[in-house]
């Protein structure tokens, strides 16, 4: 994210100790660094932009 990159967090593929922590640790993600969204979406827009 400071070096211009656009960062992404996939949801369903990291985790906490607990969900709490989890929800947590996203919120400050998106809050501060970048997206968060689950590795279907991620896959989806990977694709949209392959094809144009």
């Amino acid at each position: 994210m400071m070096l211009d990159f656009r960062v992404v967090m996939l949801s369903d593929c990291c985790a906490a100790l607990s969900e709490e922590e989890h929800q947590s640790s996203l919120e400050t993600f998106i809050q501060q660094f970048g997206d968060v969204m689950t590795a279907s979406e991620a896959l989806d827009k990977l694709a949209i932009k392959s094809i144009k």
